[in-house]
């Protein structure tokens, strides 16, 4: 079992999926020099990572998968930061910019049954003021409220199977006081909703549209009631869940629930 074994995306998950996380080839440079490797999906300034500092500006990723069987092959990054070019078997297959937000390349014409070389390219300098830092600082050395800058992939790496019909799309907005969900499916199909293995709403193919529930039960850190919700296409099945609960900042104070709740955070 390799590193963040745990599945990557829990808002939606299929039981089919490959993880590429591990030990990768590993360069830094304008050119693709793999000389070291790392442990992804450490960033290289993480010392999980094998590395434990930063390698540069520009670094490189590269590693050997078998594709599993599918009509379609989608390969997913949690993050990559900064700026991600990605190639599998010298076939550019995604390019993105944005070091917290995940991405998605189809893979299917590019990827053969085995040895399939994966390329991965990020761009990351300290001295680009366009990107945006947070609390990163902006020199190699981190200082007063400023962290270390993180580079390259930091987030899992893995490959999803898919059917050539599958859910593309799933969105659910809870609302408490309505005992209801609204949904949107893309492209509308069957799904169901559970509590306690109980069936408690059916939607049959519609795209969008508010679902009642026969139970409602809110969400609470001392109850904290989760429906789970399948839907179904063809040969595809997703799983994922929410809860009902409503936040609101009401007379200088928190409220969960309608009622006032106190809170013990941590900065």
């Amino acid at each position: 079992m390799g590193p963040r074994p745990e599945y990557p995306r829990p808002a939606l998950r299929r039981a089919e999926w490959q993880s590429l996380n591990g030990e990768w080839e590993f360069g830094a440079g304008d050119e693709p020099v793999f000389d070291r490797r790392i442990v992804v999906p450490f960033c290289p300034e993480s010392e999980l990572s094998g590395i434990g500092r930063r390698a540069g500006d520009v670094v490189w990723y590269r590693r050997w998968f078998d594709a599993p069987e599918a009509e379609r092959l989608h390969l997913h990054f949690g993050a990559v930061d900064y700026r991600a070019t990605v190639w599998v078997n010298d076939v550019e297959v995604a390019r993105h910019e944005g070091g917290h937000s995940p991405f998605t390349a189809d893979v299917t014409a590019a990827a053969r049954t085995a040895e399939n070389v994966l390329v991965v390219r990020a761009e990351d300098p300290l001295s680009d003021k366009t990107i945006p830092r947070g609390k990163q600082h902006w020199t190699e050395t981190p200082e007063g409220i400023f962290y270390t800058a993180t580079t390259g992939v930091w987030q899992s790496v893995w490959l999803e199977p898919l059917p050539a019909l599958h859910v593309t799309r799933l969105s659910l907005v809870p609302d408490l006081r309505a005992g209801a969900v609204d949904f949107e499916v893309d492209p509308g199909t069957d799904f169901v909703v559970t509590l306690d293995g109980e069936v408690v709403g059916r939607s049959s193919g519609q795209p969008r549209g508010r679902l009642r529930l026969e139970r409602v039960e809110p969400w609470h850190p001392d109850s904290p009631r989760l429906y789970g919700l399948e839907a179904r296409l063809g040969q595809d099945r997703v799983e994922t869940y929410f809860g009902l609960r409503t936040v609101e900042a009401r007379d200088g104070r928190f409220w969960l629930n309608g009622e006032p709740f106190i809170q013990r955070l941590v900065l």
